[in-house]
C-alpha cells in the first residue's frame, strides 16, 4: 500500500485496538516492591515497514506470549494481510556496564604510573562535546548525547526525558554532567550544561516524545556535526536531512554511551508504544539515544 494508507491505517489500529489494549489487559506481575512495577507493560509497538517498494504495517511483538495471540490476528484482519509481524523482545534503556576503576596503581617504588585508557572514548569526558558521548543528569546513571540544537542564540545539547530530566523528577537549571556520574562524572569537574525544557511523560498510556534538552555553558566546546569513529572506525560528518525515506534493508549506522558505534539495517520507521525497561520501566516512546 501506499506510504499515506499505512500511516493512516497504524494511527487507527493503534488509537482503536492496541491502545484499549495495552491499557486493559493484565499482564502478569511477580511479587516486587510496588515502585519498581513498570506503568507501561511491554506489549505491542506499532509502525510502518518499507515493503517491495511499497508499505505495511509494522507490528513488533515485546512479548512470546503475544505471537500466537487473538489480537494480533484482529491487526492482521484489520490490515487484510498488508503487515508484518516480528518479535523484538524487552527493550531495556541502558545495558548493565561492567564499572571500570579509574584509579592509577603505583610502582614499588612510589612513583605513580602513567595514565592507561581505562574506558572508550564515548564512556570518558569529550571535547569537544561529541553525538553518541556519554551525559547525564546528576541524579541518572548515564545516558547518550543525541544531537544539538539551537533554541533561539542558545546552543543546547539534545537527549532523552530519562536521561536529562530524570523522568520529570529534575528542576529546570539542574547540572548535566558530561561524563555521566555512572561513568566517573562528578561536580563540578563535568558540568557542561543545565537543563532547560523537557517533554512531560505520561504515567499511563502512550508516550509519543521521550526528550529532554539542556543549554551548553559558554565555556563548553562542542562540535554538532563530527561522528566519531562511525564506520570501519573513521569518523563521518553530518550531511543534512535526508530527502528521500530509506527503504527496507538499508543500512544505518548510529554512536551510543553504551555501544559505541554500530551498524544496523531499517526494518519499519514511526513506531510508536515501545516500551523500554529498566528501574522504572516507565516510558514508551518512539526513540532512545
Amino acid at each position: 500500500m501506499r506510504l499515506e494508507s499505512a500511516q493512516g491505517l497504524k494511527q487507527q489500529m493503534l488509537q482503536n485496538v492496541i491502545v484499549p489494549f495495552t491499557t486493559t489487559e493484565a499482564f502478569a506481575v511477580g511479587a516486587r516492591p510496588l515502585d519498581t512495577v513498570p506503568r507501561v507493560h511491554r506489549s505491542i509497538a506499532i509502525g510502518v515497514a518499507p515493503h517491495n517498494g511499497e508499505f505495511r504495517v509494522a507490528i513488533r511483538l515485546q512479548r512470546p506470549s503475544l505471537v500466537d495471540s487473538p489480537i494480533v490476528e484482529r491487526l492482521t484482519r484489520d490490515a487484510s494481510g498488508e503487515i508484518e509481524v516480528r518479535l523484538i523482545g524487552r527493550i531495556d534503556k541502558r545495558a548493565k556496564a561492567r564499572r571500570v576503576s579509574t584509579r592509577r596503581p603505583s610502582t614499588r617504588s612510589g612513583a605513580a604510573r602513567p595514565a592507561q585508557a581505562s574506558r572508550p572514548w564515548y564512556q570518558a569526558d569529550a571535547r569537544p562535546l561529541l553525538i553518541g558521548a556519554s551525559i547525564g543528569h546528576v541524579s541518572i546513571t548515564a545516558g547518550t548525547t543525541g544531537a544539538f540544537v539551537r533554541r533561539g542564540t542558545a546552543v543546547h545539547v539534545l537527549s532523552n526525558n530519562h536521561v536529562l530530566a530524570n523522568e520529570d523528577r529534575a528542576r529546570a537549571n539542574d547540572w548535566i554532567l558530561q561524563r555521566a556520574p555512572y561513568d566517573g562524572g562528578r561536580q563540578p569537574a563535568q558540568r557542561i550544561a543545565r537543563l532547560k525544557k523537557w517533554v512531560r511523560l505520561k504515567p499511563t498510556g502512550i508516550n509519543f516524545i521521550d526528550c529532554a534538552i539542556a543549554a551548553i555553558q559558554p565555556n563548553i566546546t562542542y562540535d554538532a556535526g563530527r561522528l566519531r569513529q562511525l564506520v570501519s572506525n573513521a569518523d563521518r560528518r553530518l550531511a543534512g536531512v535526508a530527502t528521500d525515506p530509506l527503504d527496507a534493508g538499508e543500512f544505518v549506522y548510529k554512536v551510543g554511551r553504551t555501544t559505541g558505534p554500530t551498524k544496523g539495517r531499517i526494518t519499519a520507521f514511526e513506531v510508536d508504544n515501545v516500551a523500554p525497561g529498566g528501574p522504572r520501566s516507565a516510558t514508551a516512546a518512539t526513540a532512545d539515544p
